[in-house]
């Protein structure tokens, strides 16, 4: 689980957001993946 963390992030944050917008998408992405989790399980 720590692996997916990390991967995810960069990519989403790299692709989607590079530059100052990456780190407001960053803790939108937080929020997200949070909601996935549960979902997923």
């Amino acid at each position: 689980m720590s692996k997916l963390k990390p991967v995810t992030n960069g990519n989403i944050s790299k692709k989607k957001i590079p530059g100052n917008r990456y780190k407001k998408g960053k803790k939108k992405f937080r929020n997200m993946k949070k909601g996935r989790r549960n979902s997923e399980i």
